[in-house]
């Protein structure tokens, strides 16, 4: 039965992705609210392990086409923080502009995918705080992600 129910969570990202011009499109999770000390991804021998700190305690678990930019990390990270009781309060999608000068302008959506992961999407202009392809896309990844639409196929049969 489940077999019904194909989800291919990359390719969706990749079409996002081309479809919107996004530069970029990451989960980022949140380690300092984990309950056991995140020590990094991969294993890590015993006598090495290290609780992450600061800048990299927001790692991104996911992150297409690659990771962001390592000048606009910590701009993501200040603004993860920011934004934090505001992602927490309901499922909103969060909007928020940067400008630098004349030179560019960007442009971040996120949206608490779980309740340690946040999905962010990256512009490399100014977007609407409404883009209807963006809401779009991140409540329909959202549902995928927390299953809802498995459960719902499987408890409609």
């Amino acid at each position: 039965m489940s077999a019904k129910v194909p989800t291919d969570f990359y390719s969706k990202v990749v079409a996002f992705h081309k479809r919107v011009e996004c530069a970029n499109v990451s989960l980022v999770l949140n380690t300092n609210r984990l309950k056991e000390p995140f020590m990094g991804l991969g294993y890590k021998l015993p006598s090495k392990q290290q609780p992450l700190s600061g800048i990299h305690s927001y790692p991104a678990i996911f992150s297409y086409p690659e990771t962001p930019q390592a000048n606009i990390w910590p701009s993501v990270i200040m603004l993860l923080s920011a934004k934090e009781r505001e992602l927490d309060e309901a499922k909103n999608i969060v909007c928020e502009h940067n400008s630098y000068g004349d030179k560019s302008s960007l442009t971040y959506f996120l949206f608490r995918a779980d309740p340690n992961v946040t999905m962010i999407i990256i512009f490399n202009v100014k977007k609407s705080k409404n883009d209807s392809q963006v809401d779009a896309f991140l409540k329909d990844l959202s549902k995928q992600l927390s299953l809802r639409a498995v459960m719902e196929e499987l408890l409609s049969k």
